[in-house]
């Protein structure tokens, strides 16, 4: 299906015809990304056998804030304005209270 749809779609061939695809810092950053990814993934699948439902929910909401703030200030252009700060404000109040409601309401079997 998905080996499929890129072949079609002709993204495999734009991947084929990236200019940067065969040079050591392309490929180094990639992997560094796909390591990395794999670390995180990992590091949620403990978290989730090992710890319960609320502690997963805390550790997954601190990940965001992390994410958001690095995110802000790691890379250039970002201005740092009162529709920005509302907008993350926002999101991060609305991911709070959704793991609030989820685990506070009653469990169904």
């Amino acid at each position: 299906g998905l080996t499929a749809w890129l072949y079609f779609s002709g993204e495999a061939a734009a991947v084929a015809r990236f200019e940067h695809l065969h040079e050591t810092d392309f490929q180094m950053a990639l992997l560094g990304s796909c390591g990395l990814a794999f670390v995180i993934n990992f590091a949620i699948f403990l978290n989730t056998q090992l710890n319960t439902a609320v502690t997963q929910s805390v550790c997954g909401n601190l990940k965001d804030i992390g994410t958001v703030f690095i995110g802000f200030f790691a890379f250039g252009g970002v201005r740092l304005v009162a529709a920005n700060v509302l907008g993350i404000a926002v999101s991060i109040a609305g991911s709070v209270y959704y793991a609030y409601i989820k685990l506070s309401s009653p469990v169904r079997t």
